[in-house]
């Protein structure tokens, strides 16, 4: 599971097209994709550089109208998804 804490980053060979108002995502290397809705995508954008999910979380909260725990909580799930198809990289630190 990741916390708060947890710093994470997108890979770097991952493919990305916009497609109406989502944006696709391809991993050539391991054929998985995933397809990101707008404030998916922003999260994606954010992953550009290492951050942690508390920094991603406290971002979407002041560009987006949602309380802070759901926030955490369907970060978190989009987050693992991205990990299970090997989109992100993750450094747990201390965790």
């Amino acid at each position: 599971m990741l916390t708060g804490s947890t710093t994470v980053q997108r890979v770097d060979h991952t493919i990305d097209a916009v497609f109406q108002d989502s944006l696709l995502l391809l991993d050539p290397v391991g054929g998985k994709y995933m397809e990101l809705n707008p404030v998916a995508r922003r999260i994606w954008q954010l992953l550009e550089t290492p951050t942690t999910v508390d920094h991603l979380c406290s971002t979407l909260t002041s560009e987006f109208n949602v309380p802070s725990s759901a926030c955490l909580e369907e970060t978190q799930q989009l987050l693992e998804k991205m990990q299970a198809l090997e989109l992100l990289k993750i450094d747990r630190g201390t965790d």
